[in-house]
């Protein structure tokens, strides 16, 4: 007999001495749906979401002696929301602020006056917004009704990336009428214990917050990596009164298994108010889980990621038990319903306000001889050298590609690597020149089409960037990319806006947030990484609000080759690479494909890889 109850919000399993045979059974039933079993009461216990799977799953073993009341099942299964609203409806005091909101086009005239309004009259709120649409005025706004006008709460923690900590500082100054500025502290690596009585507002990068994490295990001696309970004292910094937790760009913390996105979820039990932000929240659902649990832990039904995605997908393949095979459309639209309800809404950047046109222009090129020799031999040896360790599989020569993207981009980069070529290819590489590269003069010819205008020209690598810069240094050009600290880079920003500067050279993983560069309307792409998050974000540095004119982006590829493919990625918001990593082998010919890439083939990966 086995006994199934309602206790609490969770089930209830036990059974006395089966047989051996049926035993296994039960427990292997209860295993998939992640019950666990308490040694004290000698019970299984699990979430009651999986009421119909655990029952279908036990009643052909042994009869169920069921005594769930299905009334109670439906209130536990409703959960308890963490969100509080206010009792009177409050309504926006822009006397707070430095300037109005933003106007948006119909029906939106009033877009950033009601999401304001939303923060104030409840606890936790989700801004989904594309980029451009002003989504720091709303967070200073809620900053200054709750902090400065109803008191609501004591102190604020302000995270975002690293580009925006300096950034928004400035900004939440600029919007927020007579603040103190000296109430305002940076959290960094020379300040891991940011969290004063003389401070109100502290702003740190996510990475900071992981290193001022790591400082309070060194000072509490914690030695586990994931303790399970909140270890800031934040409760010290509150004073007794109510913190509130704001997250810029939160898909930062898109991964529960990542130590930022663990150490922001875990202590998000210390703030009564969170807001968070981004304009490209997630691309699949997995990457909503850990921001719905840091918003309200009821929006993922107060479940383990792991319990989570086993209600929210198929689970299982022959690599992974916990391998999505395919999500459930029904709970997805379920789940997206009660994020809409009250929690959050999603704006694209054209439904609220008008902009400029945008013209994106795809610039394909031939590779010089001389690179195209390089980048061709390099595949070769690249090939034979898997084949000969064994490292033959899909996902071995994808993890590659960023390094066979070297050759592409720039095959200077490939002289720390000389062990791992011939002789006759290291020669070649340290012949290599950089008037070989057609990216460059790809570049001069869009300056020269643009004359005394201000451009943005995004790359990912130091050493392309330190080329590009003696190449064109007659254009006065500014380089901002990873080892320009970051209390320096708004002044570069400055310097560049305001002075006899033609050229900005920005690392794409620098640069693509927390910044308005509207003062372009020209933007070239010499170089992308595979990441279409950060492709998406950096293109919206220069479209957005405040871009009064045309806005035109210029995309340079290399034909017949990865670029090609890379490009192909991007579009497809990364798929097309996720589609290749299913397939466990690829034949010579679609490996040739693959590697040289043409313009043309982009109907054969649709039709036979998306």
């Amino acid at each position: 007999m086995i006994n199934v109850r309602l206790f609490g919000n969770k089930l209830e399993v036990d059974f006395t001495n089966p047989a051996y045979s049926i035993f296994n059974q039960i427990v292997a039933v209860l295993k998939s749906l992640k019950f666990t079993f308490e040694k004290e009461s000698k019970k299984w216990y699990g979430s009651a979401y999986f009421y119909d799977n655990l029952i279908s799953g036990l009643e052909d073993i042994d009869q169920i002696n069921n005594t769930v009341d299905m009334h109670k099942l439906e209130e536990a299964l409703a959960g308890e929301k963490e969100q509080s609203f206010s009792r009177i409806k409050r309504e926006v005091d822009l006397s707070l602020m430095n300037y109005p909101p933003k106007q948006g086009k119909h029906p939106y005239e009033n877009f950033q006056l009601e999401g304001i309004e939303k923060g104030i009259n409840r606890s936790r709120y989700a801004y989904f917004w594309q980029m451009g649409t002003g989504k720091s005025y709303v967070a200073a706004a809620l900053i200054a009704h709750r902090l400065y006008k109803y008191h609501d709460c004591k102190k604020v923690l302000f995270l975002t990336t690293s580009i925006g900590v300096r950034n928004l500082k400035y900004e939440i100054c600029k919007f927020i009428k007579d603040i103190d500025e000296s109430k305002i502290s940076i959290g960094d690596k020379n300040n891991r214990t940011p969290f004063t009585d003389n401070v109100d507002i502290v702003i740190c990068s996510y990475n900071s917050f992981r290193l001022i994490c790591d400082k309070y295990k060194e000072i509490k001696k914690i030695k586990a990596k994931s303790p399970k309970k909140p270890f800031v004292p934040f409760d010290e910094w509150a004073q007794g009164g109510e913190l509130m937790l704001i997250c810029d760009e939160s898909h930062e913390i898109m991964y529960n298994t990542s130590q930022r996105g663990y150490n922001v979820a875990l202590h998000s039990s210390c703030f009564k108010y969170r807001y968070l932000f981004s304009g490209t929240p997630a691309d699949n659902p997995e990457k909503l889980y850990n921001q719905f649990y840091t918003l309200d832990p009821w929006l993922v039904y107060n479940m383990t990621f792991g319990m989570w995605k086993s209600k929210m997908a198929v689970l299982g393949n022959r690599f992974s038990t916990m391998a999505v095979v395919s999500w459930k459309q029904d709970e997805l639209e379920a789940s997206n319903k009660r994020f809409l309800q009250s929690h959050g809404n999603y704006y694209n950047t054209t439904d609220l306000i008008d902009l400029p046109n945008y013209y994106e222009k795809k610039i394909y090129l031939d590779m010089k001889p001389y690179h195209r020799e390089i980048y061709e031999q390099l595949c070769v040896e690249d090939l034979q050298r898997s084949i000969s360790k064994g490292e033959t599989s899909t996902r071995d020569f994808i993890n590659r590609f960023p390094f066979l993207m070297s050759a592409v981009d720039n095959p200077a980069m490939l002289l720390k690597h000389e062990d791992r070529f011939s002789d006759g290819l290291n020669k070649l590489i340290k012949n290599f020149k950089p008037n070989v590269l057609e990216k460059f003069d790809a570049i001069e010819d869009i300056i020269n089409d643009h004359p005394g205008e201000k451009i943005l020209i995004w790359d990912v690598h130091p050493l392309t960037m330190k080329m590009m810069a003696d190449r064109f240094k007659k254009y006065n050009p500014i380089i901002i990319d990873g080892s320009v600290p970051q209390e320096e880079r708004n002044d570069l920003l400055k310097e560049f806006e305001v002075g006899d500067h033609q050229l900005l050279i920005a690392n794409i993983m620098t640069l693509n947030t927390s910044a308005t560069l509207t003062f372009c309307k020209v933007q070239i792409y010499s170089a992308r990484n595979f990441d279409s998050t950060i492709y998406d974000q950096s293109k919206a540095r220069i479209y957005r609000i405040s871009q009064t004119r045309d806005v035109e982006t210029y995309i340079l590829i290399y034909k017949d080759s990865l670029d090609v493919l890379l490009d192909i990625n991007l579009t497809s918001k990364g798929i097309l690479t996720k589609k290749l990593l299913d397939k466990d082998f690829l034949s010579q010919e679609e490996w040739k494909k693959v590697f040289n890439t043409k313009e043309s083939d982009i109907d054969y990966f649709e039709k036979e890889i998306l």
